[in-house]
């Protein structure tokens, strides 16, 4: 177990520092069961754990910045420091690279950064934000000023104060450099899919760029948080998700009305997808790269796709290749939008032109795509009608009602106005 009585200073004079007994007591950290401990021992548990992190993330700065400074990982492996440690720890190369640059400008430029941040006074963010901030141009006229920067993150939220300091570099480096946004470049996005169709997403905006996204995303989210209360009050299986989560939807609504070329008339992009149809009549749905879609996407991307038929031999060889097919005309969904006025989901506000045509008996189950199959239901609403649990009907006369997975029923809604009187049993 790891001795607390051997101090940091008694390892740092020792000429090999052996991290055995701490790993050794790590570990049985790591493996410790917390729900034995008392409210009161994991608050006081929480905030120690964090000042453990910040030590040890100094440590391999310090680690980091000596190995870069001797070029040892090229002498040896012939490798730089960040994309060696990448490939050793399996990181992702840009934030190992990242990570190194901070840890050389903490060496070389801004100590006080660093003892604060082997203190625990700071953590590896702000000391990263410190570190991105100080460009050659001010680096002596900010190093200046650390140690008020480092006081003013004791008492400040990190956003804010991450903006203060960005504000203060901006401010000394009045007379060089260029404000970010007025070079394009400045901007930049990166992209990565991960598993089961999911998209990562990172990168920077500047100036009026970010501004005036940042301002579009949080306006539509609020839009939605309204939407979605008012659904919780229709039915309490639908809970209002993180502000994290919104910010993401409206980013995603956002996009897809402006993938439209005329917001006043046309109806919101359909999804490009592609059916390959095997010889031995298996069949895989993939999007437009090529790549597959999972079942529970299926269901709700193929209610109303653009379509592409690919017949393909056992091997995958293309045999023949369908036309561009829409599965809802101009007709239909006129009589949809006339019969329905926008999304039937109760309380929803969507129009026609920004819904999709549901089929009630899915289409690739042998549903019909005529009206009295079809619903009109807002992309939202679409996938919630697609949950595992949910299941949604339609009288004769063409009104719907869903079934929660908590057995709730509730009726739909035409022209904003719900159906009143008792479900069919």
């Amino acid at each position: 177990m790891f001795d607390p009585e051997i101090t940091a200073a008694d390892q740092a004079s020792s000429s090999v520092i052996d991290l055995d007994p701490l790993l050794t007591a790590l570990r049985s950290f790591a493996v410790w069961d917390s729900s034995d401990a008392t409210e009161e021992e994991l608050l006081t548990l929480a905030p120690q754990t964090e000042v453990v992190r910040r030590i040890l993330d100094s440590f391999s700065c310090r680690v980091l910045a000596e190995l870069e400074s001797r070029g040892s990982t090229d002498s040896v492996d012939g490798m730089r420091t960040g994309p060696w440690l990448a490939h050793l720890a399996k990181l992702p190369v840009g934030q190992t690279k990242a990570r190194v640059r901070v840890a050389t400008k903490l060496r070389t430029t801004l100590p006080q950064a660093d003892s604060a941040l082997a203190e625990g006074l700071i953590s590896y963010e702000h000391a990263k934000v410190l570190a991105e901030a100080c460009n050659p141009r001010i680096s002596e006229s900010f190093a200046a000023v650390v140690p008020d920067l480092i006081q003013a993150a004791q008492h400040s939220t990190f956003d804010r104060w991450r903006k203060e300091v960005a504000g203060l570099a901006e401010l000394l480096d009045a007379d060089g450099g260029h404000t970010p946004g007025d070079c394009v470049s400045d901007n930049k996005l990166s992209m990565s899919r991960g598993l089961e169709n999911t998209l990562q997403l990172n990168g920077q905006l500047c100036g009026q760029f970010g501004l005036s996204v940042e301002h579009a995303i949080n306006t539509r989210a609020d839009q939605i948080f309204k939407r979605m209360q008012a659904d919780q009050e229709l039915t309490p299986d639908l809970t209002v998700p993180h502000r994290s989560t919104l910010r993401a939807l409206a980013l995603w609504e956002l996009i897809r009305e402006s993938g439209s070329t005329d917001l006043g008339c046309t109806q919101a992009p359909v999804t490009e997808l592609s059916v390959v149809v095997q010889a031995q009549d298996a069949q895989t749905v993939t999007d437009s790269e090529g790549l597959p879609i999972g079942n529970t996407d299926q269901s709700t991307l193929l209610c109303d796709p653009v379509f592409r038929a690919v017949v393909t031999a056992v091997h995958g060889i293309v045999i023949a290749h369908g036309r561009d097919q829409r599965l809802t005309n101009r007709a239909q969904r006129r009589a949809i939008a006339h019969r329905d006025g926008g999304c039937v989901w109760p309380g929803c506000t969507h129009r026609p032109a920004w819904t999709d045509a549901h089929h009630i008996q899915h289409w690739q189950h042998g549903g019909s795509t005529e009206p009295s199959n079809l619903a009109s239901l807002c992309r939202y609403h679409h996938m919630v009608t697609h949950r595992n649990g949910w299941n949604m009907q339609v009288t004769d006369d063409q009104w719907f009602w869903w079934t929660s997975p908590t057995g709730q029923r509730f009726w739909s809604q035409r022209h904003g106005k719900q159906r009143a009187g008792p479900l069919p049993n």
